[in-house]
């Protein structure tokens, strides 16, 4: 299972890598680099997780069920801590602190 994490994982720890090498060696200006963040963002990261998850076989995540709870409750846990945040001690209503985590997310790379 560990494998498979790692090999979804490994694109976006590379791309990353090479953005800061990239940066280091001045190769791109801040405009361009604010580019490519967000194609990195927007659309690498996402279809590399959704292609990992796609490929993992069902017999590998029945083998380790314990490592696919662990993880389900961690997002759910996450999710669940960051909409509570947002209602109870920001005082925003109920249908945007559920779209808070998101919003937020999307937010910050625009």
């Amino acid at each position: 299972m560990l494998s498979t994490v790692l090999g979804a994982l490994l694109p976006i720890v590379v791309t990353i890598l090479f953005g800061f090498i990239a940066a280091w060696r001045h190769d791109f200006e801040a405009k361009e680099s604010s580019t490519l963040n967000r194609m990195v963002l927007l659309y690498a990261v996402p279809i590399g997780l959704f292609a990992g998850t796609v490929s993992t076989r069902r017999d590998v995540l029945s083998q380790d069920t314990t490592f696919v709870i662990a993880m389900c409750v961690a997002f759910i846990g996450m999710y669940g801590v960051v909409f509570l945040l947002s209602h109870f001690p920001f005082g925003s209503h109920i249908g945007f602190s559920s779209l808070a985590p998101r919003w937020r997310s999307l937010h910050r790379l625009t």
